[in-house]
């Protein structure tokens, strides 16, 4: 029996979603942290969430032969940091946020200082884990490469600069499209990019390489993309659909795609966006059906 590719892709995000969580417990567990932080860095990285940065990591993995356990350290970092920026996204100074993935938030379980902590701790471990790990297949260079591209993309060339942007355009009267792109690219997009261009530097592809700009371009704009349809879903959908407070960009005065050029034209951006990159997969000489298939279910989800 053939399945369908909705059903291959459920599949795989099922496989990867819990090769990441298993990966991550192990790790954490290993910790050696005080108890409160451990415990908050747990709630925090295996408090659910749909594993967006682990999923394509390893579904790129997968498309250019590069081994599962490389992608497993590749995944976990990824996820790290994104747990990381979550926290600290959600504390009072910044978005304020009190429910997230349908639970307390961090700093609302664990105290602000506790939060704070947690956060700080994952970005560390993450780049720990990257330079710690040793495979056959990944040379001294690459990993280095890796490391460098993931400092960069989350770091003040990329998703810190991007939360920096966001929070100052909640003053700013005159955001235009072209300012709203650059910081959806840097506060979400990049790290996105990195998910996709980590496995293919793993495996000696340099960022001068066709393949990793090929990547690159497909993850610069599904990174966007995938922004644009949160700042939609903000609006259209439920606080019980998302996990978190619905409304919330609208409450804090945020610059969004749809208050800026409203539902309609949004929902055509992420449509556009969405084509042109698979587009770029399309024209690759690997089997990418599930990236694909992941791209446009990013895209198109309710929550």
């Amino acid at each position: 029996m053939v399945l369908s590719q909705s059903m291959q892709l459920k599949q795989a995000q099922s496989l990867y979603q819990k090769r990441v969580e298993a990966y991550l417990a192990d790790l954490i567990v290993n910790v050696p942290a005080y108890p409160i932080l451990n415990e908050a860095i747990l709630y925090s990285v295996l408090g659910g969430g749909k594993r967006v940065r682990a999923c394509l990591a390893y579904m790129v993995a997968k498309a250019i032969d590069c081994p599962l356990d490389v992608a497993d350290v590749i995944a976990s970092s990824l996820e790290m940091i994104h747990a990381f920026s979550l926290i600290h996204d959600d504390l009072p100074g910044m978005d304020d946020d009190d429910l997230r993935r349908g639970k307390p938030t961090c700093h609302i379980q664990f105290g602000e200082a506790t939060a704070i902590l947690a956060g700080d701790a994952l970005n560390t471990e993450a780049f720990k884990l990257l330079a710690a790990f040793q495979h056959t297949l990944v040379s001294p260079s690459s990993q280095l490469a890796m490391i460098q591209c993931l400092a960069k993309k989350t770091g003040t060339a990329g998703m810190i600069s991007g939360q920096a942007m966001d929070m100052a355009f909640e003053s700013e009267p005159a955001v235009t499209e072209a300012m709203l792109a650059r910081c959806h690219q840097l506060k979400t997009g990049h790290l996105i990019e990195a998910s996709v261009c980590l496995p293919v530097l793993a495996m000696g592809h340099g960022e001068d390489s066709p393949l990793y700009k090929s990547f690159s371009d497909f993850g610069q704009k599904l990174g966007l993309a995938f922004q644009i349809q949160d700042d939609i879903l903000d609006v259209v959908a439920t606080t019980e659909d998302l996990g978190k407070q619905a409304g919330h960009d609208a409450q804090q005065n945020k610059a969004t795609y749809p208050a800026l050029i409203g539902i309609e034209a949004s929902q055509q951006k992420v449509h556009s966006l969405t084509e042109s990159a698979i587009a770029d997969l399309q024209s690759m000489s690997f089997d990418t059906a599930l990236l694909e298939s992941l791209a446009l279910w990013l895209t198109g989800r309710g929550h």
